[in-house]
């Protein structure tokens, strides 16, 4: 028995607006004016008569109670073949490569970063970018927590004579 729902390409709960739009789609790529190919004539002629039958209600009721029947008394199908055993040690499943990913992803935030900072360095050469009209210098002197201790060590403070 033939099998309109895949000619057209569709499941048998269909609406009939999908069927027309698959109708519409095999049509345009099968139609022999678009399509040059010998198969291409017979193959709009079974979209034709799946069209035909399923966009039809009566039709289309009368193929699905033909359909159900033929497919509950057609012959029983062969068993399918027992699976073969399973050894006794598996191989392990492979699992996600966490460590290529971080590996992806840094090599990336590394390329993002070289091509600002090669982008930076070109506009500084035409006299584009100045960084110090974004970030002003800083000297340690102007700023007295920045200091560090080792080059300037603290100054003792004076202890007040004991009062007797």
């Amino acid at each position: 028995m033939v099998d309109y729902y895949e000619i057209l390409q569709v499941s048998p709960h269909a609406e009939p607006e999908i069927i027309e739009a698959a109708y519409k789609r095999l049509a345009l790529k099968y139609h022999p004016d678009t399509n040059p190919t010998p198969s291409a004539t017979t193959q709009m002629k079974w979209i034709n008569e799946a069209y035909a039958i399923l966009s039809d209600p009566a039709q289309r009721a009368n193929y699905d109670d033909e359909r159900r029947a033929y497919r509950t008394h057609a012959a029983p199908r062969a068993e399918a073949p027992a699976p073969a055993p399973t050894p006794a040690n598996p191989k392990p499943i492979p699992r996600s490569r966490p460590k290529l990913r971080r590996l992806r992803a840094c090599t990336s935030l590394l390329l993002v970063l070289a091509i600002a900072a090669a982008a930076m360095w070109a506009l500084q050469q035409y006299n584009m970018f100045r960084i110090s009209d974004y970030i002003p210098p800083i000297s340690l002197d102007s700023v007295p927590n920045l200091r560090p201790d080792f080059l300037y060590p603290p100054t003792p403070t004076p202890v007040p004579p004991a009062a007797d």
